[in-house]
């Protein structure tokens, strides 16, 4: 399954987000600086998640030898991964 890089940054803002309302909420009062902050920091912790992921995706390889299966005769069902892949 490939990583969809736009859905995983809007998670990460909302679950920040959520987390400085829960333990931070009940000091909000009616301050809505408050809540500004708590957004712009939500995204800069997304913008950071974005760009740790898109360093892996581009960067990171996956090493040979990884066990694999198929269908098919007995001779070709199993074997192992030759050369490095990259992460999807």
């Amino acid at each position: 399954m490939a990583l969809v890089v736009p859905a995983i940054k809007q998670i990460v803002e909302a679950k920040v987000l959520a987390a400085y309302q829960r333990e931070f909420g009940s000091l909000q009062g009616d301050n809505p600086e408050a809540v500004q902050s708590w957004q712009k920091q939500a995204k800069i912790a997304a913008d950071i998640a974005q760009a740790i992921i898109e360093a892996i995706l581009t960067q990171a390889e996956v090493a040979p030898g990884i066990p694999v299966t198929t269908a098919g005769s007995p001779a070709a069902q199993s074997g192992a991964t030759v050369a490095p892949g990259k992460i999807i």
